[in-house]
């Protein structure tokens, strides 16, 4: 598909004359008895009329070889001979990093035009293939398919030298992984691979079989840091997995969980949700509605309708009854504004069905719940219930960025590709400071009080009346109490079994509830309030975004250039 890509666009889209090329790519392949090879490189570069400094050529150090060692990896030793342009010396500066050496040629102080012929000699060591049934090959990407400009010839000699090679040979060009032959010639003394026409990206891959008897075994091996960075990385997650664990659990009581018949003190119902599990939940924002309208802010209407003039549905009103200047926290206002304007006065009145119908007011509540969390947290660190958020360790961060720093300094000293250790370093690091930042928020000494009072308050909230004989001097059952312990029940979830233990107890309708007529009992209700808590989440606590063999390229060699 690629080449055919290609030949549509060349023959449609015609080159514009001042587009850069290599008019010839020669290469030069030379075996020595040591097992390594000489390569010179004659490369007829046309820039056009394009003003350009010169090129640069680059070729990886990385074998594609495993070593015999999981611990160690082959490398290849690129050394720079020499560099000509036009057959005069020219400026260039050599540098290697992330597995290649890259020769950059030319005089930052001077611009040239049209075409010059580079000439790059350099010698490779530990290049050659070894296989286990004793077969040795110079498999040697001779352009490589990394240059950025069409190639319209290119020719890789390998000559024979004295008669180190066997006679089976192949080439490959094309893209990397392509099968296509190219053109083979043989000489007296050596054998040319030719390819015409080679688009950017595309290579040339010589291959020849080389006689093991008559060519000494050169493998050049370092350190491999995979194996070293990965179980270091293992190592480092494992212990921060049990750092966080336990930072997380340092403050924990241990003490048994007792049952209690009131809730922790000075603790509003809203805020229980958040100790308790972490996190703000429709629940949660339910228990805070009803908290605010006993309080006096609101007034709860149960006004069922009518949907396709069929099916009853369950509908609430919500009227307010106090102004928004009244509340006495910013968890109580972030409250109020999802259901209402900071402007709106008494009297205004909202159907949750609307709420929960209009995008624009549910994008708005999308928004208030992070306000919401944020709210809670600050409120709860004001009480003592949590740390506050700078107490997080930032110590331990600062020795995040020391191992970071050093396990990156050593792969430099070591010489091993940089890629892979700095990839694993560096997602050490970041996972490291993800758990961290998740790890920091902790309860107090005081929190975990709480929580354990409110494990034992929420056991008592939701035993059922045949159950209560466990519990010792258990409070007589009063409407003032059920009333006041409600938005607890709602926020732990148990509200049904709280108001079945009410169920044969008569409580008189309270003042910021009103049903539809029908005969007003405890488990009414709690029905009442868990239908209107869905009625929340739909209208508060969603977002309207969320509903919805051999071949070219192989080998040793390769790399590629361009001009600059």
């Amino acid at each position: 598909m690629k080449k055919i890509l290609l030949s549509a666009l060349f023959l449609f889209v015609p080159l514009s004359a001042g587009a850069e090329s290599i008019t010839s790519f020669e290469s030069d392949i030379t075996l020595g008895r040591d097992g390594a090879f000489d390569v010179g490189e004659r490369i007829t570069y046309d820039f056009g009329p394009a003003d350009r400094h010169g090129i640069f050529r680059f070729v990886p150090t990385n074998h594609a070889d495993d070593s015999p060692s999981w611990l160690r990896e082959r490398y290849v030793d690129i050394e720079i001979l020499s560099v000509e342009l036009d057959g005069q010396d020219v400026p260039y500066e050599v540098s290697e990093n992330l597995g290649k050496v890259e020769v950059k040629i030319g005089d930052p102080d001077r611009t040239i035009t049209g075409e010059h012929v580079y000439e790059i000699a350099y010698r490779v060591k530990g290049a050659l293939y070894y296989y286990d049934e004793g077969k040795v090959d110079l498999y040697w990407n001779a352009t490589g398919d990394g240059w950025e400009v069409p190639i319209e010839r290119a020719v890789a000699r390998v000559s024979d030298g004295p008669g180190l090679y066997l006679n089976d040979g192949a080439c490959y060009r094309g893209d990397a992984g392509s099968s296509e032959p190219c053109e083979i010639s043989i000489s007296v003394d050596a054998v040319d691979y030719r390819a015409d026409d080679l688009a950017p990206g595309e290579g040339l891959t010589v291959a020849r079989s080389v006689d093991p008897s008559r060519v000494e075994r050169l493998i050049l091996e370092r350190w491999s840091l995979w194996p070293l960075w990965l179980v270091g990385a293992l190592a480092w997650f494992i212990w921060l997995g049990l750092f966080a664990y336990r930072y997380r659990r340092e403050h924990q009581t241990g003490a048994s969980i007792i049952a209690q018949y009131e809730p922790y003190r000075d603790l509003k119902p809203m805020y229980v949700g958040l100790l308790f599990d972490g996190r703000i939940d429709p629940r949660d924002i339910t228990a805070g509605i009803v908290y605010l309208a006993e309080q006096g802010f609101f007034k709860i209407r149960h006004v069922g309708r009518k949907l396709f003039f069929l099916i009853d549905v369950d509908d609430y009103e919500i009227e307010l009854l106090r102004s928004y200047e009244e509340l006495d926290s910013e968890f109580q206002k972030s409250i109020f504004k999802l259901t209402f304007e900071e402007s709106a006065v008494a009297g205004d009145k909202v159907l949750l069905s609307k709420l929960a119908g209009d995008t624009g007011k549910q994008k708005e509540n999308h928004r208030l719940l992070t306000e919401l969390r944020a709210a809670a947290e600050k409120d709860l660190v004001a009480q003592g219930f949590f740390e506050h958020k700078w107490q997080r360790p930032l110590k331990t961060l600062g020795y995040l960025s020391v191992i970071l720093l050093l396990s990156l300094g050593a792969s430099f000293s070591i010489g091993a590709d940089m890629i892979a250790p700095a990839a694993v370093s560096l997602f050490a690091f970041v996972i490291s400071f993800v758990v961290l930042l998740f790890a920091y928020r902790r309860r107090t000494r005081k929190g975990y009080e709480a929580l354990d009072h409110l494990k034992g308050f929420k056991e008592f909230l939701s035993v059922t009346d045949k159950e209560r004989f466990k519990f010792h001097n258990a409070p007589k059952k009063s409407p003032e109490q059920f009333m006041a312990y409600l938005p607890y029940a709602i926020a732990f979830g148990v509200e049904k079994e709280w108001a079945e233990a009410f169920r044969d107890i008569s409580i008189p309708e309270p003042d910021w509830y009103e049903g539809q007529g029908t005969t007003f009992n405890a488990v009414y209700l709690s029905q009442s309030l868990g239908t209107f808590g869905k009625s929340v989440a739909s209208a508060s606590a969603s977002s309207p975004a969320s509903s919805g063999g051999g071949s070219s390229g192989g080998g040793a060699g390769g790399g590629g250039g361009g001009s600059w």
